[in-house]
């Protein structure tokens, strides 16, 4: 029978008189079924199979979903009987929907998963890629009972920034106490940031005493940088006693340290002395640094001697310090002869 059908275009409700569907496509204008049709009563056509007027709606509703399903499967129900063939479409359409949805579950679920753990892990560590949308609310809400009190110890301790605005009143009154503790502490022992804007009038009047007494500490040893217009009159004279002494003690065992300026002509000439014998005993011993122009020409004499018995003693014992251009005919033969009879 020819419906007038285009190529592959399928045969619907509409296009037969006697409500009779057909699901075979049609080719070349031909409309393909694998049963013949007959010639009924009145010229009409008769389906064979029991395929006509009786199929059931759920059928054909069941063979229009399946024909829109994305797998593109064509399926011609006309090989089935009447009610066991919708069975079976039923059956077949209900396992290929719910392969649809496992394989759709199991190609999803994992990636989901590991998203949410990864997202707890960045609240966990307060990254900032933590989306709290994806938590739920027993975890957003532990989440944020773990930063309030994380916050909670950073503003006890003073280790990190506070963010008081996410304090309750009571602990803000109780962080507030704790700052101002911390901050006379810094004062009194001169360890940390002092803020003085935070110090009671007690306080204040404690670390100032601390403070002049430190100054004064700093001025009689030197430790550190002395404000004299802190001290006494008595207690300025005083430093510059220690100062002097200070100096004295530098100028006898550092001279490069020594301030000239601060010495007594006693004490300059003192010092001189000590400078001159630490010199002399350097250029005996040819270790550290020898002023021969310090030297007094006996001094030079006895240098030189000392030397000159160094080296011979370096040649004797062939050392790589002996400089044999410094002996004598006498020590150079001598030294030949002991170093023939060392080899032998």
């Amino acid at each position: 029978m020819d419906l007038g059908l285009s190529p592959r275009q399928h045969v619907l409700r509409r296009h037969i008189a006697d409500r009779a569907v057909q699901t075979h496509r049609v080719v070349n204008g031909r409309t393909l079924s694998p049963f013949p049709a007959e010639a009924g009563h009145g010229g009409h056509t008769r389906w064979t199979r029991g395929w006509g007027p009786r199929r059931s709606s759920i059928c054909l509703a069941l063979q229009h979903l399946l024909r829109a399903s994305e797998a593109n499967i064509e399926i011609n129900i006309n090989v089935f009987p009447n009610a066991k063939g919708c069975g079976m479409l039923r059956s077949l359409i209900f396992f290929v929907l719910f392969a649809s949805l496992v394989y759709t579950v199991s190609g999803q679920t994992s990636p989901t998963a590991s998203n949410r753990e990864q997202n707890l892990r960045d609240c966990l560590d307060g990254f900032e890629a933590c989306d709290r949308s994806l938590l739920t609310n027993a975890q957003a809400q532990q989440i944020a009972d773990l930063q309030h009190d994380e916050n909670l110890w950073v503003c006890f301790t003073g280790n990190g920034e506070c963010n008081h605005s996410a304090l309750t009143p009571a602990e803000s009154k109780n962080v507030a106490t704790v700052e101002q503790h911390r901050n006379a502490l810094a004062c009194e022992t001169t360890i940390g940031i002092c803020d003085h804007a935070l110090l009671t009038p007690s306080q204040s009047e404690a670390v100032a005493q601390i403070q002049k007494e430190q100054n004064k500490l700093n001025c009689e040893t030197g430790a550190s940088a002395c404000d004299y217009s802190l001290l006494t009159a008595a207690e300025i004279a005083k430093v510059h006693e220690l100062e002097r002494q200070h100096n004295l003690l530098t100028c006898q065992t550092d001279p490069q340290l020594c301030d000239q300026s601060l010495l007594t002509p006693m004490e300059a000439k003192q010092i001189a002395t000590i400078g001159y014998e630490r010199n002399l005993l350097a250029c005996k011993a040819g270790d550290g640094y020898c002023d021969d122009s310090l030297l007094t020409p006996s001094d030079s004499r006895e240098v030189a001697d000392v030397r000159r018995e160094r080296n011979n003693l370096a040649c004797e014992a062939d050392d790589e310090t002996c400089e044999r251009s410094g002996l004598s005919f006498e020590e150079a033969k001598q030294n030949s002869v002991g170093s023939a009879s060392v080899r032998r």
